[in-house]
């Protein structure tokens, strides 16, 4: 029932783990972090929740052409937002990004 921010990672990209120091300060809605690595290894989150698919199917069955890659989802499992990648140099820039969309929603 509540909004979250979905994260898709791979530990083997630089601005997936670069991006994890934000996710961690992300305020106003769950952040959860969806690990591509089917072991489920190689992301220190931390305090976010975080899942993993031993498959590895988990990017192909969201369509992610490459991560990281960003939903926001509403109460109701409906994506308001999609981000793709991530500006290492300019961290703020995505966290900014976040909290807009967050305040947009509650008008």
């Amino acid at each position: 029932g509540h909004s979250a921010l979905l994260a898709l990672l791979d530990p083997n990209s630089p601005p997936s783990i670069d991006s994890l120091p934000t996710l961690k300060s992300v305020t106003g809605t769950k952040v959860i972090v969806l690990n591509t690595n089917q072991k489920g290894l190689g992301l220190q989150t931390g305090n976010l929740t975080q899942f993993h698919d031993p498959s590895g199917n988990l990017a192909n069955a969201l369509r992610a052409p490459a991560t990281p890659l960003y939903f926001l989802v509403d109460s109701k499992g409906r994506v308001e937002n999609v981000w793709y990648g991530f500006d290492r140099r300019h961290p703020e820039k995505f966290k900014d990004q976040v909290k807009s969309a967050l305040s947009e929603r509650q008008g």
